[in-house]
């Protein structure tokens, strides 16, 4: 009796390691897969530059999202004056859709951008300003303005109508950003400051110079005058004259009559004139 109870612990001691044998190969058949995954995930990830470590080195997971091929990735800050080499190695195409990790050392950008910074002691830096230059498979080019290099972790590369932009989640924000309005405005300014005056071009094998040529002149022979004509001399206008004044006549003496001598008749009779008494 005894011994029949043994066997039978012992036969349930077996079963039960071997159904806990079962369930741990299923756990590990289950879990296999997801950490191969996620090993085979990171080992498909291309990356831009040379991997790298540092406290000035970026690491930061792009997607291609603007529809159209990239041939050339360069970086430079503010304070250098052109884009370092390409670091797409030559033939290596970061095509649509395509997810890899950039990896920039910033140690140079940031010498030079203490060195043309130099200020008082206790003055505060101006920090990096970083622009992306993005070359396509069309040979068009496009620039990121002030990528957010130690605030991004991943971000899309995405085509607007008019510029490059990006969107990414903020690291001290938590806030999903978008820089396409910041892209136009940069763009506007850019155009503001390179603004001339429109210059007309002429197209020099166009132009045709008329050289003239030298001609001695013949003598001039004078011309025949005809004789001038005598000037038609208009009657002269009389001056005008004043209307003579009517001379003034005076008024003629009446003629005094021959009166014949009067005398006076000595008789008082009256007057006797020529015989005749009045």
């Amino acid at each position: 009796m005894k011994k029949n109870l043994i066997k039978t612990m012992t036969a349930a001691t077996l079963v039960g390691l071997m159904v806990s044998a079962a369930g741990c190969a299923v756990y590990a058949e289950e879990a296999a897969p997801a950490a191969a995954q996620g090993a085979e995930e990171a080992q498909e990830l291309k990356s831009i530059g040379e991997k790298a470590e540092g406290e000035t080195v970026y690491a930061v997971k792009l997607t291609n999202q603007t529809g159209k091929d990239i041939t050339g990735l360069a970086i430079k800050e503010a304070a250098e004056e052109a884009f370092p080499e390409n670091m797409l190695t030559e033939g290596d195409v970061f095509a649509q859709d395509e997810e890899r990790i950039l990896y920039y050392d910033s140690a140079a950008a940031v010498e030079a951008n203490e060195a043309a910074n130099e200020v008082e002691e206790n003055q505060k830096l101006m920090k990096p300003v970083y622009t992306v230059q993005i070359t396509f498979a069309d040979e068009s080019v496009e620039e990121l303005h002030s990528f957010p290099f130690g605030d991004v972790e991943a971000a899309a590369l995405c085509q607007g109508e008019e510029v490059l932009y990006i969107t990414y989640t903020s690291v001290a924000e938590g806030t999903e950003i978008n820089t396409e309005e910041a892209e136009l405005m940069e763009k506007q300014m850019a155009e503001e400051m390179n603004f001339e005056p429109e210059q007309v071009t002429y197209d020099q094998s166009q132009i045709v110079y008329e050289v003239p040529v030298y001609q001695e002149s013949a003598p001039q022979q004078p011309a025949a005058q005809e004789p001038a004509a005598a000037p038609v001399q208009e009657p002269a206008a009389a001056p005008a004259q004043e209307p003579a004044a009517a001379p003034v006549q005076e008024p003629a003496a009446a003629p005094v009559p021959d009166m014949a001598p009067v005398t006076m008749d000595p008789a008082g009779a009256g007057c006797v004139t020529g015989g005749e008494v009045y």
